[in-house]
């Protein structure tokens, strides 16, 4: 008896809970197939992602963090308006707030700030229904990277107390910036002299 307490307890120790993001209820609906991000960069990924949203297929990604598993569906910009103040914006190490740099330690304020205005505020969401966090990196930055800041979000976002935080589906976009190099773009030619007859 005690041998079969015991496996019972290093079994449901071993398990592990698994969350799901945006919420269970889209992971049932669209049925999202795994996305191995092993050996690619943010844009590969970010890239994967778009390209599956074109042909109308989902993807998701998993973290694992101790006794927890994470399952991941971000999606991408793919065309459309997006309002500005529905957006949470992380670049890197930083959080974008009315164009100004805000230091991460300060993400738990913020998300409370961001999922609860309810329209108070003009320049934040106005329902928690319609607001995300946009995460930007940088093109040739490595899984690893996006794993540590994807967990920062998420556990900080788990720790929050947050009213209605049960209802919220926590979307998370991916995004990163073009890299144009304007100097490489030749001049232009210059004007075809114009011959006016009288």
């Amino acid at each position: 008896m005690k041998k079969v307490l015991i496996l019972l307890l290093i079994f449901s120790a071993c398990k592990k809970e698994v969350y799901y993001y945006p919420s269970k209820d889209f992971f049932d609906e669209y049925n999202p197939q795994e996305i191995i991000i092993d050996d690619l960069s943010f844009q590969e990924i970010t890239d994967s992602l778009s390209n599956g949203l074109f042909r109308k297929e989902k993807y998701f990604l998993t973290l694992v963090d101790k006794n927890k598993e994470y399952r991941i569906s971000p999606f991408t910009y793919t065309g459309g308006f997006i309002k500005e103040k529905n957006v949470l914006e992380i670049v890197d190490d930083s959080i974008f707030v009315y164009g100004n740099k805000v230091s991460l330690h300060q993400l738990n304020k913020r998300l409370k700030l961001h999922y609860e205005n309810n329209g108070r505020e003009y320049s934040l969401p106005d329902s928690y229904n319609r607001a995300f966090i946009k995460l930007v990196l940088k093109p040739n930055d490595n899984r690893l990277k996006l794993e540590k800041l994807l967990l920062k979000v998420i556990r900080t976002f788990n720790g929050t107390n947050i009213i209605d935080k049960d209802s919220i589906d926590l979307g998370i976009m991916f995004d990163y910036p073009l890299d144009l190099d304007f100097s490489k773009i030749p001049p232009p030619s210059p004007p075809v002299p114009l011959e006016i007859n009288d």
